[in-house]
C-alpha cells in the first residue's frame, strides 16, 4: 500500500507468518498496530496532544482514542496489543489459529484505518476477512525463539526511533506535518459519509476477547466444563440453561461464573443472568461462585457473598478476571475475615494519637464497604508508618494478603522498604531491585514508571501474567496528586484493589481530581492532619525564615554602578536576543536576563553557613532550592561545584 509502505510491511509479514511462526506473525501485528495508532496521534489534529505515557497500552485507552474510534474498533486493536505481548514475553504456545485471529483483529482495525484516511474515496475495501489469501508456509520457514522475537522487538524500536529523529531534523518537516494535518482533516471531514459495514462474526469475537483475558491470568477456556456448562432449575420454560463459562476450583466446585454478552450489547445486560447462574451453582455445589459479566470490551465482578449475610460489596468495572488463587481467596475470606474493629493497632508502629485515627479512618472506610480513600498528613508527620500500621493490620484481620506501594523516586522506594522491613512480617520486595520472587512477596514497593511498564509489556511468566488485575489487595498511592493520576492512572484502573492516597498537600489545594480518583467528595479528604495542627501539638517545629536578599535582587542593577569586570560580563550578554542593551534592570527582571555569578554565589555561601546541618554539624541537611527556570537551576549547580566539595553533596534537579 503506497500510502502507508511501513505499515503494509509490518502488516504483510504478520499474514506471511500465520501459518509458519504464529508466536512472530503476532509480534508483526503488534508492530503493525503501534505504526498506525502512532500515526493517528501524529498526524490527526483530533488525536493531539499526545498523552504522557507514549505505550500502546495508554494510547488505546486514552480519552482520545476512545473518543474518536469506533466501538467495535477498539476491541480488535486491544486483541492485537495483548496477543503480541504474548508472543514476545509470554511462555504460552501460540497457535496457527490463534494468529490468524490475530491477524483478522489487524484487519479490521486497518479496514476501518482506510476507509477513514485513504486517499481514494472511490477505494473498494472488502466486507469481510478471507482466510484462503493467507499466504501458506514455506518449505524451508524457520521459527524465531521468544529471546530472538525479544531482540528483534529492540532493534527495531531503535530503528523506528533514530528514522524519526532524523525525520523530524530535516528542513521542512514542520511545514509538511501542517500540510499533511490539513490533509487528513480533510479525508475524513469527505469520508465520514461513505457507508461502511463494522460487521464481524461477534460470537467469535466475544469469545476471542474473553478467551484472551481468561488465558492471561491462567485458565484454559477449552478445558472440560468451561464453556456452555449446563444448569437447570432456571426461569425458563424447560428449566434449563448454559453457564457461558464456569471457572473451577481445585476441589471440582466452581470459583467463578462467566456471562458473555455481545460487543455491541452493555455489559449491564448480563448482571442478571449471571447472578441466576450463580444461583443454581450454589444449589448444586454448595458454595456462592464469585461473578462476572463482559461484553468483551467492559468486565465487571460482583462478590454479592463477601459481607454475608447483608450483601457485598456493588459490582465493579475491572480490567480483568482473577486467576484461581485469587478467587480461592476471595471466596475464602467470606468466612476468614476478621472485624477490623476488634484489632488492635501496633503501638511499635505508630504511637501517636493523630496516626491512630489516620489508622481507623481508612479500615472505617473498608468496613462501610467503601473501597477507596485519601490521607492528607503534613510532611514529618510519618505518613510512611502510618501506612506500614494500615498494612499490618489489614493482613493480621485477614482483610488483604498483598500490597503495592508506589512512589514516584527511586530514593522513596528504599526508604519506605527500610520502614516496612522493620515492621511488616513477611518480606518487602524492592521491585527495583529485580522481579524475582516478586509475584510471591507479600508487599511490594516500586516507581510508578516501573509498575507502568510491567502491566504495558506484561512480564508474563510461563504464559501468565506476574501481576494479574486481582494480584494485589490492596494498593497504596505516595504523594497522590493530579499529575500522578494524568501520568499513571493507567496502574489505578488496572488493579482492582483497595486503593489508598497518601499526600502532604494541604486538604484545600487537593485538586477535584484526586479527590475524584479516591472517591472523596471535593475538599474533605478521610482524614487529615495539617502543618498547623502538627505544629500546636509539639510534634513538629514552626519554619523559621532569615531574609538574606542579595542586593541585587533588592535593588536590581544599575550599569554605573558595576565594577569594571561586572561590566565586562554586562557587556558580553547578547542583548539582541533579548531586546536591546540597557543602563538598568529592574529586580523582578533579572532571572530574566541573565544568571549573575556573585549573587548566586552569596546564597550559596548563606546556605552553606545558615542552612541546616546533620551528622554533627558537618553535612548540609536535605535542602530544596527554589531556581526560576530549569537552566537556572543548573547554572546554579554549575556554581555549587565551582566552590564547594563534591562529596558534600547529592543533587536531584526537577520541574515542578
Amino acid at each position: 500500500m503506497q500510502e502507508w509502505p511501513e505499515l503494509f510491511q509490518a502488516a504483510a509479514l504478520a499474514e506471511n507468518y500465520v501459518r509458519s511462526d504464529p508466536r512472530t506473525a503476532s509480534f508483526h501485528a503488534r508492530r503493525a498496530l503501534e505504526g498506525l495508532v502512532g500515526w493517528l496521534f501524529t498526524n490527526d489534529p483530533e488525536f493531539s496532544p499526545q498523552p504522557y505515557d507514549t505505550s500502546l497500552n495508554a494510547l488505546l485507552r486514552s480519552d482520545a482514542f476512545t473518543r474518536l474510534v469506533p466501538s467495535q474498533v477498539q476491541p480488535h486493536a486491544d486483541l492485537v496489543r495483548r496477543e503480541g505481548n504474548q508472543a514476545v514475553h509470554g511462555g504460552r504456545e501460540i497457535t496457527s489459529g490463534q494468529a490468524m485471529g490475530t491477524v483478522r483483529d489487524l484487519w479490521y482495525v486497518a479496514r476501518w484505518f482506510a476507509w477513514n484516511y485513504g486517499a481514494d474515496e472511490n477505494a473498494a475495501l472488502p466486507e469481510a476477512f478471507s482466510e484462503t489469501l493467507v499466504p501458506a508456509p514455506a518449505a524451508d520457514a524457520a521459527r524465531l525463539s521468544r529471546k530472538q522475537l525479544e531482540e528483534l522487538e529492540g532493534r527495531l524500536v531503535r530503528e523506528q526511533s533514530e528514522r524519526e529523529e532524523l525525520r523530524r531534523r530535516v528542513e521542512g518537516y514542520e511545514a509538511e506535518l501542517s500540510a499533511l494535518r490539513v490533509q487528513v482533516r480533510a479525508r475524513k471531514s469527505r469520508n465520514s459519509g461513505r457507508a461502511v459495514s463494522m460487521a464481524s462474526s461477534e460470537k467469535a469475537t466475544r469469545e476471542r476477547l474473553i478467551d484472551v483475558l481468561l488465558r492471561e491470568v491462567g485458565w484454559e477456556p477449552d478445558d472440560d466444563n468451561v464453556r456452555e456448562y449446563p444448569v437447570t432449575g432456571m426461569p425458563t420454560t424447560s428449566g434449563n440453561g448454559y453457564v457461558d463459562y464456569v471457572l473451577w476450583g481445585a476441589d471440582g466446585r466452581p470459583l467463578a461464573v462467566v456471562e458473555a454478552k455481545k460487543t455491541s450489547v452493555n455489559a449491564e445486560d448480563g448482571r442478571q443472568q449471571a447472578k441466576l447462574y450463580a444461583d443454581r451453582l450454589e444449589a448444586q455445589f454448595g458454595r456462592r461462585p464469585v461473578i462476572f459479566y463482559t461484553n468483551g470490551t467492559r468486565t465487571f465482578l460482583w462478590d454479592d457473598a463477601a459481607f454475608a449475610p447483608n450483601g457485598g460489596y456493588p459490582p465493579r468495572d475491572v480490567a480483568g478476571f482473577y486467576a484461581a488463587d485469587e478467587l480461592e481467596l476471595a471466596i475464602q475470606r467470606r468466612q476468614t475475615r476478621l472485624p477490623l474493629a476488634d484489632h488492635a493497632i501496633q503501638n511499635e508502629i505508630v504511637e501517636r494519637p493523630y496516626q491512630h485515627l489516620a489508622v481507623r479512618a481508612f479500615t472505617e472506610r473498608l468496613t462501610g464497604r467503601q473501597r477507596r480513600g485519601l490521607i492528607v498528613m503534613a510532611t514529618g508527620t510519618g505518613k510512611t508508618r502510618t501506612a506500614a500500621a494500615i498494612i499490618e493490620l489489614l493482613q493480621r484481620a485477614g482483610w488483604v494478603k498483598r500490597v503495592l506501594f508506589l512512589a514516584d523516586r527511586q530514593a522513596l522506594v528504599k526508604q519506605t522498604v527500610g520502614v516496612f522491613g522493620k515492621f511488616i512480617p513477611g518480606g518487602v520486595h524492592n521491585l527495583l531491585e529485580g522481579k524475582e520472587d516478586a509475584e510471591n512477596a507479600r508487599v511490594v514497593v516500586s516507581t510508578y514508571q516501573t509498575m507502568l511498564g510491567m502491566i504495558e509489556s506484561g512480564q508474563l511468566s510461563g504464559g501468565e501474567k506476574v501481576f494479574g488485575p486481582g494480584h494485589f489487595d490492596l494498593v497504596i498511592v505516595d504523594e497522590a496528586h493530579r499529575s500522578v493520576y494524568r501520568k499513571f492512572g493507567a496502574i489505578f484502573s488496572y488493579f482492582d484493589a483497595y486503593l489508598l492516597g497518601l499526600t502532604a498537600t494541604p486538604k484545600d489545594e487537593v485538586d477535584r481530581n484526586t479527590y475524584r480518583l479516591f472517591s472523596m467528595e471535593d475538599g474533605v479528604p478521610l482524614y487529615a492532619y495539617s502543618l498547623e495542627e502538627a505544629v500546636r501539638d509539639q510534634y513538629l517545629v514552626p519554619p523559621r525564615g532569615q531574609d538574606r536578599t542579595p542586593r541585587f535582587l533588592q535593588r536590581g542593577i544599575r550599569y554605573a554602578e558595576l565594577s569594571d569586570e561586572e561590566k565586562d560580563e554586562f557587556d558580553a550578554l547578547e542583548w539582541d536576543e533579548v531586546g536591546g542593551r540597557r543602563e538598568e534592570i529592574a529586580a523582578t527582571e533579572i532571572n530574566q536576563w541573565l544568571f549573575n555569578q556573585s549573587t548566586v554565589d552569596e546564597v550559596l555561601k548563606d546556605l552553606m553557613t545558615l542552612g541546616l546541618k546533620v551528622q554533627g554539624g558537618d553535612v548540609l541537611g536535605k535542602t530544596i532550592i527554589f531556581a526560576a527556570n530549569h537552566l537556572h537551576a543548573l547554572y546554579i549547580v554549575e556554581r555549587f561545584e565551582a566552590n564547594f566539595e563534591l562529596d558534600r553533596v547529592w543533587w536531584r534537579v526537577s520541574s515542578v
